[in-house]
């Protein structure tokens, strides 16, 4: 008996004191670990970020709007005004510039040159008019919408995914087909079998 006396008493040494103190924190941690849930998004969260996010894309609209017209109030009392232009290629471009009464076609590159100067009164008004109405925003509709959604790499990517459904619905009906097959043949096996 005195061995297992001395096994008692070696094994009471070697446990931990434990206190009420480190009870109870035991006890609070496994009641948060217990009360902590799992964030959730519902559909409703999900719908004011949608909201959210056509609240913020009509802000910059109406802020890139703002910033059209002031820049046409201050533009007023310049006599140099860019109508346009077009890339050609490598830091080159063809510009269309109003100075004064005339417009100019101006190539740049590595140099500016005067292509030509436009005399013509109906072209000068034509080209004048066009700018006019391309600066001049127009009112957010569902074209324009559905312009800038089909500019969009994501809508780009609509024709592979609709390839890649089909293809799916294609292989799992062929794997349905092959599954009654089997199915069928078994139960004639068992059928002959008994």
């Amino acid at each position: 008996m005195m061995v297992d006396e001395m096994f008692k008493e070696n094994s009471e040494k070697e446990k931990p004191a434990t206190t009420e103190k480190d009870q109870t924190e035991s006890f609070k941690d496994t009641e948060m670990v217990n009360q902590t849930s799992v964030p959730t998004v519902t559909v409703w969260d999900f719908v004011k970020m949608i909201f959210a996010l056509g609240f913020v894309l009509l802000l910059i609209y109406g802020a890139l709007r703002l910033i059209n017209k002031r820049n046409k109030w201050f533009d007023n009392g310049r006599s140099v005004e860019n109508i346009g232009g077009t890339n050609l290629g490598n830091n080159k471009s063809l510009q269309l510039v109003k100075v004064g009464n005339s417009i100019l076609v101006v190539g740049v590159g590595d140099s500016i040159n005067l292509l030509k100067e436009i005399t013509d009164e109906k072209e000068a008004d034509l080209l004048l008019e066009a700018y006019k109405n391309r600066t001049e925003s127009a009112p957010l509709t569902t074209d324009t919408f559905k312009e800038w959604m089909n500019k969009l790499p994501l809508s780009k990517s609509t024709g592979k995914t609709s390839q890649f459904s089909s293809l799916l619905k294609e292989q799992i009906g062929q794997l349905s087909q092959d599954r009654k097959k089997k199915i069928s043949e078994l139960e004639e096996k068992e059928g002959r079998g008994q």
